[in-house]
Formats: structure tokens, sequence, C-alpha cells
């Protein structure tokens, strides 16, 4: 598992992708910022990864995306964590 905790700083230029190939089956990386960036920091993700050409499954209800071998992404917020 890769926690990355966002404040109000952009996504790297590695981030997500390179994160993902890191990852082993059945594994996932969370996102964790505040309230109000939930929605434009997953956007952004659902745009880099449609641009990497992987395979995946969108839930935007749940802000989290689900890859091959059972890798999994999402993005929460600082009080769903705690």
């Amino acid at each position: 598992m890769i926690l990355e905790a966002k404040f109000w700083a952009a996504l790297t230029e590695n981030q997500p992708i390179e994160y993902l190939k890191r990852l082993k089956e059945n594994s996932a990386l969370v996102f964790i910022c505040p309230t109000l960036r939930v929605r434009p920091v997953f956007d952004e993700i659902v745009k880099r990864v449609k641009a990497s050409q992987l395979n995946f499954t969108l839930n935007l209800e749940t802000h989290s995306i689900t890859f091959e071998d059972n890798k999994h992404l999402t993005v929460k917020t600082w009080n769903e964590i705690l």
C-alpha cells in the first residue's frame, strides 16, 4: 500500500502512474487530501490514468479506480481516514 498525503500541491509528474507501477497485486494507492480537494485531485488522476491506456474500472461515487491485478486507487479525505 502507498499512502500519499496531499494538501494544496498539485500532483507530481510521476503521480499516479509511476506509483501504480510499484504496487503489487492486491494492493492500494490512497491519496489523502482536504475535503475541497477530493474532486479536483480525483479528476486529474482520472485524466492521467486515461492517458496511460491502463485497463481500469472507475467508480465516481467513491472516488476510486480498480485496475488489473486487483490494484486499487482511491482519494479519501483526512476525516475519512481518521
